[in-house]
């Protein structure tokens, strides 16, 4: 066999590999603040993109920054649907609670990730404190914008400053120190 017909079965067997891969998609619906009892319910829709069935699993996980303390909070929200099953290309919409002490709905640079039984992950970033529904941001916007935050105490609402240049020059008229470690 020659080096030609070998780089080809090896080309051909990568995008097999790829093309069956575990694949989901999800979109937030809505997130609702809590009213008196102090759930935050998140509703969303989830797509299996792949081939198989599969399900989802129980728990979403949520990390965002809280503007006061700079400081990850992470939470655990629990899917409320008994039938967390995903078939093939058609969406399904969940629902998911967490028991919390404080607005979910304050947090900045939120940051999703939704699993699957079958070892699917999607991550949805949003930035701001927006409310009802989350503004998705893309992956480098969101790093920069989060690390902004909490590495130089930069307190400019996300979606307001549309360019590195405006953030630059926020930093350098802005009396405020780093906070500490």
């Amino acid at each position: 066999m020659d080096w030609v017909t070998a780089g080809w079965k090896l080309v051909t067997g990568l995008f097999q590999i790829f093309s069956r891969r575990r694949r989901l998609h999800v979109r937030i619906i809505k997130e609702l603040a809590p009213q008196t009892s102090g759930v935050v319910v998140l509703k969303f829709e989830a797509e299996n993109r792949s081939e198989k069935p599969d399900s989802f699993t129980y728990t979403v996980a949520l990390t965002g920054l809280s503007p006061f303390r700079h400081d990850p909070c992470n939470y655990v929200l629990e899917v409320q649907e008994q039938d967390r099953s995903l078939s093939p290309f058609v969406p399904k919409i969940f629902r998911a609670t967490v028991l919390a002490d404080e607005d979910l709905s304050f947090l900045w640079f939120k940051k999703y990730v939704f699993r699957t039984s079958g070892g699917a992950r999607f991550v949805v970033l949003t930035e701001g404190a927006s409310w009802p529904k989350p503004i998705e941001v893309p992956l480098g916007r969101f790093y920069l914008w989060r690390f902004l935050m909490r590495r130089c105490g930069l307190l400019v609402q996300p979606s307001k400053a549309n360019s590195l240049s405006k953030i630059i020059q926020e930093l350098k008229t802005s009396k405020l120190k780093r906070p500490r470690s």
